[in-house]
């Protein structure tokens, strides 16, 4: 099972940049093309810890900043831990995690460039994706490999800070209690999705899904992540005085939906890399390649 670095090494500067414009956040960093001409430069052939370092080095540049830590987002970066590791063994993984109710409604009002709904649409298809990622979770907690990680409920970050001062000694940095004066740059194509960021913190949102999920779809999410809800301490609201022919009833339809919003996505997603094809060729070598290294 490789990590993929001999695959990174052997991409050719058009690959690496083509990489890049692939991943939607990287916009928010602001790079220009001779940005991502120099990171190409600087990094080909030289494997995806030095990649990752050029990316990092290139935005504080640009920033006049010297970092002493870089953190990166990624939803199921934890999957690929054992290729990590290895290249990576300083890493730190922090895990922050959402009740599903305010995943699924915060997703369905999100689009993308070429979907007008994040996670297709579909409340099956992020249910079960949430599950899957929390299985993945207790799988590493239960391996007997020694992994760095905290888990904190993102509710408790929004209510108090002693989460973030958790985290920040973690990671071994200085925890700071005034407000930092930092703006994050939202690009264009990700601006309908982050319309919360670098506002004030509306803690009544966070459960706003109690009046902005219908009731179907509400039923269908807590029937799919039934026991994670409740080994998490979240408390089941939709399916509470549901009857059991009821949920099935619903279950059955929205599996039909749920291939149709398949189709109607993937077809969508086609039609949108057709006239990209340089891009649509590398996402398929990615996807190949992610397949591999995670079987």
């Amino acid at each position: 099972m490789g990590s993929g670095e001999s695959y990174v090494k052997q991409m050719s500067q058009r690959d690496l940049i083509n990489i890049m414009h692939l991943d939607c956040q990287l916009d928010n960093l602001s790079f220009s093309p001779e940005d991502l001409t120099n990171i190409a430069e600087n990094s080909c052939g030289k494997g995806i810890r030095i990649f990752m370092e050029m990316l990092v080095w290139r935005y504080a540049t640009k920033r006049q900043i010297s970092p002493k830590y870089a953190i990166i987002k990624r939803g199921d970066i934890l999957r690929f831990y054992n290729q990590l590791n290895p290249l990576f063994p300083e890493a730190k993984f922090i895990h922050i995690y959402r009740d599903i109710r305010g995943v699924t409604n915060s997703t369905l009002r999100g689009g993308t460039p070429y979907y007008y709904k994040m996670g297709r649409g579909d409340c099956v298809y992020i249910a079960k994706r949430w599950v899957r990622f929390m299985q993945n979770i207790d799988r590493l907690n239960k391996s007997s490999k020694k992994v760095t990680l905290i888990e904190v409920k993102y509710e408790e970050i929004c209510q108090s800070l002693q989460p973030i001062k958790t985290i920040a000694e973690l990671i071994g940095a200085k925890f700071q209690e005034s407000p930092l004066s930092f703006n994050f740059e939202i690009s264009n194509r990700e601006r309908d999705i982050h319309k919360l960021v670098n506002k004030e913190l509306q803690l009544s949102r966070l459960d706003a899904w109690k009046n902005e999920l219908s009731k179907w779809q509400g039923i269908v999410v807590e029937n799919w992540s039934y026991d994670y809800l409740k080994k998490l301490d979240y408390e089941v609201y939709f399916v509470k005085n549901v009857s059991a022919i009821t949920r099935m009833f619903l279950g059955i339809i929205t599996l039909v939906l749920h291939l149709f919003y398949g189709c109607i996505y993937n077809g969508k997603r086609l039609l949108f890399y057709g006239k990209q094809y340089r891009l649509f060729l590398i996402r398929l070598r990615l996807i190949a390649r992610e397949k591999f290294i995670s079987n």
